[in-house]
């Protein structure tokens, strides 16, 4: 499923997803529903969000194991830009 507002996907749709994908989010609204919904809180995926560089994105997998006390959370992952060279390659394609 892909769109571009989470305020309009069901919640119940997005909490029995493995992976979602996120890129830039501008509403503040649509980063809260989509961070409640996968149980994150909604200030550290705010912040997550704001970190992201052109072209950048979150992956979150929801079958990634929790974390034990002092581990890092493994299910949300920042991801780069492809590297240009990729890029140019897939347009000459």
């Amino acid at each position: 499923m892909c769109g571009p507002r989470p305020q309009s996907i069901d919640p119940l749709c997005v909490q029995q997803c493995d992976l979602i994908y996120v890129f830039e989010l501008l509403n503040p609204s649509d980063r809260t529903r989509l961070a409640e919904s996968i149980g994150w809180d909604p200030r550290d995926f705010d912040a997550a969000i704001e970190n992201l560089g052109p072209h950048e994105y979150l992956r979150f997998d929801a079958n990634e194991q929790r974390p034990e006390d002092g581990e890092d959370d493994l299910r949300l992952i920042h991801f780069p830009a492809l590297p240009q060279d990729l890029v140019d390659a897939a347009r000459a394609a």
